[in-house]
């Protein structure tokens, strides 16, 4: 009871005139200590607020600083739920804060802490962003609540909340519709700008009426303009050459993956899912990892933790194959995904852009297309089914296992199937100039520079 009661007071602190200067002093430490020193070019001169950095490629973010010349500070999402805490009643899930006018919850509690929480943001902001001379708040996606009301907020007081959006992969109408549904129910005055990769996601967010039409802009994707130059200088070639054994590279996706609006990323067992696929997929490479010991197989898992890795362990064992005991076989979410394609001989892949990064890199690549991905109630769901003219498609787990020894062999891509890589991969992912950063930089020094006169 007595902590309750401090933690209470703590709290009521925060809120109070000496409790603001308090938090707004500790928030600014924590800029100062959590913002990287090389992204920092000039002092003094303006600077980008980048919300929950962790969302974004740490090579992204410096290329974005270095090549445009951009001082970029870190606020993390640690950082947003310090302040959201101080003042959100829980009993309200902080998501409700995106749909004020249709969540199921008790509205005038949601009113209530939005509320409190824009009027704690309001105090504070004004100081942090004189302090670093914030000209521009950014974030990685419209739908992340933790963000929501400071880029409110940082947009009503004068400095544009710009999405760089990361989650541009909507290239199913499932997944597109659920897109426009979402975001039609936000607010549409909180976004200043919002930069995709594409036109499938630019049109979904002019259709949700997020943003207008001069509130947008379809710009690549920056962590493709060191990938592009690496294949343009023959970087591919020379990791082939340094390889004494071939090695077939898998990227292992999610039950859920693409399921947009139908079940979760990780559905429970027994429901929806690709979960014969998944197993089809993983026990082929684990018998093909058997009988080929002198190739290696590499599955790569998003991120690290138990799932999927624990249930891909688990097919490895249904036909007898362990990473312990195969030198030739292992898992890994630490190596970095291009480093895997451009160290590969083949590539295989299901609803991820790493079958077009794979594809302009000239990899023959695999796409497992067989269990629930040819049943009808999943050909909605299928990402990027119109570009399986330039892979190799599998229609069943024995069919994969055929279509990679056949391609360890022969890894010849014709020209043609390559000029329709290129095209897709401009389609959906980015400019083949690999210019995407110059071109991001260009637009927030214009946003930055429109934002009008630093707070005083």
């Amino acid at each position: 009871m007595a902590k309750q009661l401090l933690y209470c007071w703590i709290k009521k602190f925060l809120t109070t005139d000496i409790g603001i200067r308090v938090l707004s002093r500790y928030l600014i430490y924590r800029v100062c200590k959590d913002t990287p020193r090389q992204l920092i070019k000039k002092r003094g001169e303006s600077s980008l607020l980048l919300l929950s950095p962790e969302r974004f490629v740490e090579s992204e973010i410096q290329d974005l600083s270095d090549r445009g010349s951009l001082n970029i500070l870190f606020f993390d999402k640690q950082l947003l739920h310090l302040v959201i805490n101080i003042v959100w009643n829980h009993s309200i899930p902080l998501v409700a804060t995106l749909e004020p006018n249709t969540a199921s919850c008790d509205r005038e509690c949601l009113q209530s802490n939005r509320r409190t929480l824009r009027e704690l943001y309001s105090r504070l902001l004004p100081i942090l962003f004189r302090r670093f001379r914030i000209r521009a708040v950014a974030g990685s996606a419209p739908h992340y609540p933790w963000n929501h009301d400071f880029g409110a907020i940082a947009s009503k007081i004068g400095i544009p909340y710009v999405i760089l959006m990361k989650e541009c992969l909507i290239t199913n109408q499932r997944h597109y519709d659920r897109i426009v549904n979402r975001y039609s129910k936000m607010e549409q005055d909180a976004i200043g700008h919002a930069v995709v990769y594409n036109r499938s996601a630019e049109s979904a967010f002019l259709a949700s009426g997020l943003v207008t039409k001069d509130r947008i802009s379809v710009l690549g994707c920056i962590r493709m303009d060191r990938y592009l130059r690496k294949i343009r200088s023959g970087y591919v070639e020379s990791c082939l050459k340094k390889k004494s054994r071939k090695q077939v590279v898998v990227f292992a996706f999610f039950h859920g993956v693409g399921l947009y609006g139908w079940v979760p990323a990780m559905p429970p067992t027994g429901g929806p899912g690709f979960f014969r696929l998944f197993s089809g997929l993983h026990e082929a490479i684990g018998t093909l990892a058997l009988k080929r010991s002198d190739v290696d197989f590499v599955v790569k898992v998003k991120w690290p933790g138990p799932y999927p890795r624990d249930q891909i362990l688990e097919c490895f064992e249904r036909v007898g194959a362990s990473i312990e005991s195969m030198p030739n076989l292992s898992v890994t979410a630490e190596m970095d995904a291009q480093t895997l394609i451009f160290s590969s001989h083949v590539v295989v892949s299901f609803g991820s852009t790493t079958m077009l990064e794979a594809a302009i890199a000239r990899k023959p690549v695999i796409v497992p297309h067989f269990a629930e991905a040819i049943d009808e109630d999943y050909s909605g769901y299928i990402q990027l089914k119109d570009t399986y003219s330039v892979y190799d498609v599998a229609r069943s787990a024995e069919h994969l296992v055929e279509l990679i020894e056949y391609r360890l062999e022969h890894d010849r891509i014709s020209g043609d199937t390559y000029r329709h890589r290129e095209r897709y991969f401009e389609e959906y992912v980015s400019t083949l100039e690999g210019d995407a950063t110059d071109r991001y930089a260009s637009k927030l020094r214009a946003i930055m520079g429109g934002s009008g006169k630093p707070l005083n």
